[in-house]
């Protein structure tokens, strides 16, 4: 089985129903400030992907109460964000003692990207068919290249799409800035932060498709997980074309 996310943007009334226990893009929140994870390469704080709690079935971690946070490095330095040992990316996998349910309310440094705010408001599970369902949660990694391995005791847990289907219903509610079109369809300017913009383009059905994190040329990244009991951890690597 494959558990698919449904995404809304965040803060506005299409999130209003939500999963509270998993978030993606915008700021982190209960991470301990100091555990903010920053590049080898570059020496710049990574960038906030998404984090979620032990889930059973969605996301085991191995106990309940452990949160999972993803992060990778999205600078402009070209850093080796694919490679799962590079230092460029971060899978952090805390115990309940060690998060809390405080917000962070600002980046750790100013040049820091931060993407898309987004929520997930429904899950669909289903049997895995041979569609390609990119961002999913269990099942088997859909791989664009050759298949990978990162660990014996790692076992595949997520894939990430580079960018998701969002409902926006009412697109007065959103920061939206310019607008252009293209063979009939609209692009819109979405504030993302204090100064970023990321072009949201109309998918029909108040769904639009937003772009996430920079996984090459049209590529996808993939979380393992090893679920230890006493010590777990994650893995993350990404493919592209």
């Amino acid at each position: 089985m494959i558990h698919i996310p449904k995404f809304a943007f965040a803060g506005f009334s299409d999130a209003k129903e939500k999963d509270n226990d998993v978030k993606f893009g915008g700021l982190p929140v209960g991470l301990p400030i100091e555990k903010w994870p920053v590049c080898k390469e570059c020496e710049g704080p990574m960038t906030f992907l998404f984090q979620m709690k032990h889930h059973p079935t969605r996301l085991p971690l191995g106990k309940e109460g452990r949160v999972l946070y993803l992060f990778q490095c999205e600078s402009e330095e070209g850093c080796s964000t694919w490679d799962a040992e590079d230092g460029c990316n971060k899978v952090l996998i805390l115990e309940q003692e060690e998060w809390n349910n405080n917000p962070i309310t600002e980046l750790p440094d100013e040049d820091t990207l931060m993407l898309p705010d987004l929520a997930v408001t429904a899950w669909e599970t289903k049997e895995e068919t041979g569609q390609e369902n990119w961002t999913h949660f269990g099942g088997t990694p859909i791989w664009i290249q050759s298949d990978e391995e990162v660990g014996e005791n790692y076992q595949f847990a997520v894939q990430l799409d580079n960018g998701f289907r969002v409902k926006a219903t009412d697109l007065s509610e959103l920061p939206i800035g310019e607008t252009s079109e293209y063979e009939g369809k609209k692009s819109y300017q979405l504030q993302v932060g204090e100064d970023e913009f990321v072009w949201i383009s109309e998918l029909g059905s108040n769904e639009y498709y937003c772009p996430f994190a920079n996984f090459g040329d049209s590529g996808s990244g993939y979380v393992f997980i090893n679920a230890d009991s006493k010590s777990p951890s994650g893995k993350f690597i990404w493919q592209c074309y």
